[in-house]
């Protein structure tokens, strides 16, 4: 079931997560476990909706933690710590993505870039109508993992936008970070995806008003 994770807004520098990583750099292990624990559920949870696979989402996530510990020397203070995980994971997943299925660019061109940075996240955008008390449970979840179909369903680079932007709430300049692309493809790519869901899952679900 889809679940929206807490936005993790970045971390000024000098915060805590920094202080973590300026021992791992000293060579404080312990430290590097704390980042570890801190961020790898988050991790994993976009790195299954990505790719549609808890095994390879874990290996994804494992390697990135190894990619992380390697470069911790150029990580930028000023930074937040959970962008710059999802920038190393880009990279993996875009390998794993083109060793399975054709990565396409996402075509923006002819495509309203209408994504508003004050939009409601995706789980609270779109709702389904009120349920019968005893049916909310199943009801609920069937439309959830329609939903997590459909976003599978999605070409891996517009899923992405829409994963890290309406799921996990990241602000666009911050997608544009992780996926190393201008703001205004991320803006477009998330305006796709959007409009994509709303189109495949109209009998089911309805805009809040």
């Amino acid at each position: 079931m889809i679940q929206r994770q807490q936005a993790a807004a970045p971390d000024p520098g000098g915060g805590p997560e920094q202080a973590l990583i300026q021992r791992a750099r000293d060579g404080d292990l312990a430290a590097f476990d704390q980042l570890i624990e801190l961020h790898q559920d988050r991790l994993f949870s976009v790195a299954s909706r990505l790719m549609g696979s808890e095994e390879d989402a874990a290996n994804a996530v494992q390697e990135v933690f190894l990619t992380a510990f390697r470069r911790l020397g150029a990580f930028d203070d000023r930074a937040s710590v959970f962008v710059w995980l999802c920038g190393a994971m880009t990279g993996k997943l875009r390998a794993w993505w083109a060793a399975r299925e054709p990565l396409e660019s996402a075509r923006t061109e002819g495509f309203e870039a209408d994504e508003d940075p004050t939009a409601t996240p995706i789980l609270e955008v779109f709702v389904s109508p009120a349920p019968h008390p005893d049916e909310a449970s199943d009801n609920g979840g069937e439309i959830a993992g329609l939903l997590e179909a459909q976003l599978l369903a999605l070409e891996p680079e517009v899923r992405a936008a829409v994963v890290l932007r309406l799921v996990e709430g990241l602000s666009i300049e911050a997608v544009a970070e992780v996926l190393a692309e201008a703001p205004e493809i991320v803006r477009s790519r998330v305006a796709r995806g959007r409009r994509i869901l709303r189109e495949r899952m109209g009998s089911f679900l309805r805009e809040a008003p």
